[in-house]
């Protein structure tokens, strides 16, 4: 009996510990179930903070890339959209976006956006930087009329060897929105703002792909350059952040009806003296444009002011300019140092690398006939100019300081210029201030008209007889064109110097100066109407020059300017330039730019440097960046460099934005053979005034953080 109590005894407490462990096991088994569930909860919460973090985050780089301007929208501090606030079902986030720093000029942005969901908090802290690329194009299409466009090809032979980026077109039938005729070849990155498919999910890039060495990117964010607000934001900052000495605003002051179609403009003139980089200002400056008279004469257009990048029109090209004869003693011609154009983007306390700045609200030109750096501009500094109007380039632009092999400028160069315009960049055609009656091109000098008051004259032609003469027909009075002409004591000639009584009397045409010089007729084209300028062939339509080799007028001596503006340096007399001991319109000067050609007619025979070089950042806010005048439909031909041939060579070093193509040459005939290079030294900020316009914001090298 006492076994049997002591066995009870021990099975109870077994029983009684078993129980015990197993309580133990439950209760740990419990507790295991409810820390991971809890451990889940918190996962979940986590990785909602964190999707909220990283939500936040996206919209912000999504307001930041619909800004027309960021840092303008940055100044405004007041200004909603650099906070925010997205709510979820199971989680929110604030986020914010400020300016942290700039690289030299380049805006370094960051973002800032926290998640929270419950007890958990993540937080994304990131350094931003707008995307660039080396040549951004609105539209791989040429303007060719009011509405109508044509597709500019790369072609066969072509080297691309620069990223390169084109919008969406959203043109019906979808095809691919870069032209492609041969094999050109892409060395680097390709991107495009349209997907790779049509809408019938045929592959429209299929056959190019191989083309593409560098890579190509599909449903990348358009460029704003083809945003009109957008550009006009950025020129606003441009223009208030300018130094007021240095922001123009140019008028006509030429006398009415004295020039075709007058261009107020400021006239830039780059170069190095002692080492130290200067600006030659000269504003008020008169350009005579010309004008085709038909759209399928010209690839001269630009887009529409307010169209939305769907009109165009033709605009004047530059021919040649004037400026006031006393332009240093007025104070409108002047030379500064580069350096005291500098000024900085500021953001707050935040501020950029000085660079200098120079806006013009108007047109540009760059160029002239300086005798430094044989002809060339060049330009030593950081420099941007902004023209809410068209910048002509009228001679080669380098800058100083040292190159490498491949001639581009080498990274540690610091001198840099950016060129920006509302309207168009284009290379002039210095053929529209020569006299070549045959040949290739026929500029055949202005009409008679256009050196006086008398507003712009009726052709109208008499039949010839023993009696009568071959006549033209201005403001109501007869003008005989063939022979030399005189009032009432004068004696009317014909070809066969015999003399002749009119019938009826000829009232002669007056001038503001006296005539020192018979005309030829050769001089001109009858037509019923000059709307479009001179017509002397079916190739061309030129107004010609500022006075010509037919006819001189007795005008006042040039005033005698001060040692520093006389034209030799050097115990070396320069050859006289049209303008010095006489005048084409009283009080103002023919200005000269390019080179002289050489000769009987170097002072209006001239030409633009071969290679044309081009160091610049260029941005065209109104149309495209290429020369003007080039060939179509047998009208135009700009003339190259004497000796060259058909062509001759444009090479750019720097990075081209345009919101269209402009033409650059007409495939083996006329124009530029182009070679563009990127100037990576842009991508560090260098280029004052931050003048990009990419939508597309990426995380800085090493720029993200999360915690």
């Amino acid at each position: 009996m006492r076994n049997t109590k002591f066995k009870n005894g021990s099975v109870l407490v077994l029983v009684v510990v078993s129980l015990v462990v197993l309580a133990a096991l439950g209760l740990g088994l419990l507790t295991v179930a409810r820390g991971v569930r809890y451990r889940a909860i918190s996962l979940n919460k986590e990785a909602a903070a964190m999707f909220a973090a990283d939500a936040g985050y996206e919209k912000a780089v999504f307001w930041m890339s619909q800004q027309r301007d960021l840092l303008s929208a940055l100044q405004q501090s007041s200004l909603l959209g650099t906070r925010g606030v997205l709510n979820f079902p199971d989680a929110d986030c604030d986020y914010q976006v400020g300016i942290f720093t700039f690289v030299g000029a380049r805006p370094v942005y960051r973002v800032i956006s926290n998640g929270h969901s419950g007890r958990a908090d993540t937080t994304v802290d990131v350094l931003v930087l707008q995307a660039m690329s080396g040549w951004d194009i609105g539209m791989c299409r040429v303007a060719s009329g009011k509405d109508k466009t044509s597709p500019s090809n790369f072609t066969e032979g072509e080297i691309i060897d620069i990223p390169l980026h084109i919008n969406k077109l959203d043109e019906s039938p979808d095809t691919t929105d870069i032209y492609v005729s041969g094999n050109p070849r892409f060395l680097q990155s390709v991107a495009v703002s349209e997907s790779r498919y049509d809408i019938s999910g045929s592959d429209k890039y299929i056959s190019d792909m191989d083309l593409f060495e560098g890579g190509i990117y599909f449903d990348q964010p358009d460029c704003r350059i083809t945003d009109e607000a957008s550009i006009q934001t950025k020129v606003a900052r441009f223009r208030n952040s300018t130094k007021p000495q240095f922001r123009f605003k140019p008028v006509d002051n030429t006398p009415p009806k004295s020039l075709q179609n007058p261009n107020a403009a400021v006239q830039l003139e780059f170069f190095v003296e002692g080492g130290i980089g200067k600006v030659r200002i000269t504003n008020n400056c008169t350009v005579c444009g010309f004008l085709q008279d038909k759209d399928n004469r010209t690839w001269d257009f630009r887009i529409k002011p307010g169209s939305g990048g769907k009109e165009y029109q033709r605009y004047d090209i530059y021919a040649y300019h004037f400026i006031s004869g006393n332009a240093v003693a007025t104070g409108e011609r002047f030379t500064r140092r580069i350096d005291q154009t500098y000024v900085t983007q500021a953001v707050g306390p935040v501020q950029s690398a000085p660079g200098g700045q120079i806006f013009v609200d108007g047109n540009v030109i760059i160029g002239g006939d300086q005798t430094l750096h044989n002809g060339d501009q060049v330009v030593k500094g950081r420099i941007t100019i902004v023209a809410t109007g068209n910048i002509w380039l009228a001679d080669s632009i380098v800058v100083d300081g040292p190159h490498d092999a491949d001639g581009r400028p080498s990274h540690d160069n610091p001198n840099v210029l950016g060129l920006v315009a509302q309207g168009v960049i284009k290379i002039v055609d210095p053929g529209m201030s020569a006299y070549n009656t045959g040949g290739r091109n026929d500029y055949p000098g202005p009409a008679l008209v256009f050196q006086t008051d008398i507003p712009q004259p009726t052709w109208a032609v008499q039949p010839e007889s023993d009696d009568s003469f071959e006549m033209v027909v201005v403001s109501g009075s007869w003008f005989v064109v063939r022979g030399s002409i005189h009032d009432s004591q004068y004696t009317i000639h014909d070809s066969r110097s015999s003399t002749f009584a009119l019938n009826p009397p000829v009232t002669p045409l007056m001038f503001t100066q006296n005539v020192k010089k018979a005309f030829e007729m050769d001089m001109f084209r009858r037509k019923a109407s000059l709307s479009g300028g001179y017509d002397t062939g079916d190739r061309n339509s030129y107004i010609g020059p500022s006075n010509d080799e037919q006819l001189r007028y007795v005008g006042q001596p040039r005033p005698r300017l001060p040692r520093w503006q006389r034209p030799w340096r050097g115990g070396r007399r320069r050859r006289p330039g049209p303008g010095q001991g006489k005048e084409q319109i009283p009080g103002f000067e023919y200005v000269p730019i390019g080179r002289y050609d050489g000769g009987k007619s170097e002072t209006y025979d001239r030409h633009l440097p071969n290679p044309m070089v081009i160091e610049a950042s260029i941005t065209a806010g109104g149309g495209g960046f290429g020369a003007e005048n080039v060939e179509r439909n047998v009208y135009g031909g700009r003339k190259e460099a004497p000796g060259t041939g058909a062509q001759n060579d444009l090479i750019v070093r720097g990075a081209v934005i345009e919101a269209l193509r402009g033409v650059v040459e007409l495939i083996d005939t006329d124009g530029y053979l182009k070679r563009y290079y990127l100037d990576e030294r842009l991508f560090e900020g260098i280029l004052p005034g931050d003048m990009w316009l990419r939508s597309k914001f990426i995380p800085a090298p090493a720029g993200w953080r999360d915690y």
